[in-house]
């Protein structure tokens, strides 16, 4: 496990397509970090990233390994209600992964509304 567990807005819209009668709210999955991608990014772009950094602000990150997915997702939490299809559509669309882990290379400061820079 790493010190981030990062997801885009595209993987996320990306699985609303796969499954569009459950509710994909960010909250499910608990990341420390959301990237709003940019409208014409597609697919589970994260998965992408694995093997390369981010540089989020001052801040560099290592993209290090997928993020599976167990039952917790499915589970309520404040605000976001039980769903099993949850589950059964990140394993069938995105191989029971969602979002990476990554790894600090070098710190600093970042903060919402950062521009995220793939290296």
């Amino acid at each position: 496990m790493a010190p981030f567990h990062l997801i885009t807005t595209a993987t996320l819209a990306h699985l609303k397509q796969q499954h569009p009668q459950s509710d994909w709210d960010v909250r499910r999955f608990r990341p420390n970090i959301v990237i709003d991608t940019l409208p014409d990014a597609t697919g589970l772009l994260e998965q992408a990233w694995l093997g390369k950094r981010l540089n989020l602000g001052q801040a560099t990150i290592d993209c290090s390994a997928t993020t599976p997915r167990c039952g917790a997702v499915t589970r309520p939490q404040p605000g976001v209600v039980a769903d099993p299809s949850i589950l059964r559509t990140i394993v069938k669309a995105a191989d029971q992964n969602l979002g990476i882990y990554g790894a600090t290379v070098e710190g600093g400061d970042f903060q919402i509304g950062d521009c995220v820079y793939l290296v």
